[in-house]
């Protein structure tokens, strides 16, 4: 992750998220610095892949500014 380009740019907070409760992953990015915020039902996923409609979102975010 390139702080950097994230100061030019003025973003303060990374958030991504995953599918599926796949715990070595969540541990993954938890060891790069990335806060668990939980498991999630995602609504609305008519449009997206079938992966999505099958398996809840794992969310994360990481402050840059700590």
């Amino acid at each position: 992750m390139d702080k950097n380009l994230c100061t030019i740019y003025r973003k303060t907070v990374i958030r991504l998220d995953t599918l599926g409760n796949n715990t070595k992953r969540i541990e993954h990015y938890q060891n790069a610095g990335f806060d668990f915020l939980g498991m999630f039902d995602l609504k609305n996923t008519d449009m997206l892949p079938d992966q999505y409609q099958e398996h809840p979102a794992c969310l994360f975010e990481i402050d840059l500014g700590r």
